[in-house]
C-alpha cells in the first residue's frame, strides 16, 4: 500500500498480529508510549503551535513526542519507567 503524506510517497505495510504474549521489555515500551501519549493529549495544541518547525516528515507534534519519549527512560533491570523532567524541552517560538 502506498500513501501520499505531505507530498511524499510512503510505502505502508500493516504489521502482523502478535500470536503470543508480549515480553516484559515490550510491555515496558508500550507502557512508556501510553504515558507519553496521555501527557501529549493536554500538550498537543501547544506543541503543534510552538514546538519547532516542520522538517521533512517530522511535524512539530512528532518532534515534541520524540523529545518526550527520549526523556522517559526505561530501567529494564528494575522493570520500571520514569520521566526525567529536567530534560523535557518546552520551547516557545518568538514569532
Amino acid at each position: 500500500m502506498v500513501a501520499n503524506v505531505s507530498g511524499n510517497e510512503i510505502s505502508r505495510i500493516r504489521p502482523k498480529k502478535r500470536s503470543g504474549q508480549p515480553t516484559v521489555k515490550q510491555l515496558l515500551i508500550q507502557n512508556r508510549m501510553k504515558k507519553c501519549a496521555l501527557f501529549m493529549q493536554s500538550y498537543r495544541g501547544y506543541a503543534c503551535k510552538y514546538f519547532g518547525t516542520r522538517t521533512g516528515m517530522k511535524s512539530s507534534y512528532n518532534l515534541a513526542m520524540t523529545n518526550l519519549m527520549e526523556n522517559f527512560k526505561i530501567n529494564y533491570a528494575d522493570e520500571l519507567s520514569h520521566p526525567i523532567i529536567r530534560c523535557f524541552l518546552f520551547p516557545r517560538a518568538t514569532s
